[in-house]
């Protein structure tokens, strides 16, 4: 992090200013939809595996990864595929949040 960063160039007097209301940088998952729906507004991917300190934390934390060139997709829910039918509902539920979403920020 940003604050981790400073300190350990030396700096101890200074503040963090975040962009939104909440802490965790690009990291957000919203459940407008309800708990069963959780959408990823934010760092679905690990761009770059090597130095890269959310691979470590996945490493870390036995989550698996997959390298990707955006053809082969395959959505995951606490450990398991989804079925193609679910990806649609899914997909469904990302159209409607995109909508609302464009409402709101107009």
């Amino acid at each position: 992090s940003a604050a981790n960063t400073l300190q350990e160039e030396g700096l101890a007097n200074f503040k963090i200013i975040e962009a939104r209301n909440y802490v965790g940088g690009r990291s957000l998952t919203s459940y407008e939809f309800g708990r069963d729906t959780p959408v990823e507004l934010g760092s679905s991917w690990v761009h770059g595996k090597i130095e890269n300190p959310i691979q470590s934390l996945a490493d870390q934390h036995n989550i698996p990864s997959a390298d990707t060139d955006y053809s082969n997709e395959v959505f995951y829910h606490e450990g398991s595929a989804l079925t193609d039918s679910k990806v649609k509902e899914l997909n469904k539920n990302k159209d409607r949040f995109l909508k609302y979403q464009e409402k709101k920020t107009i």
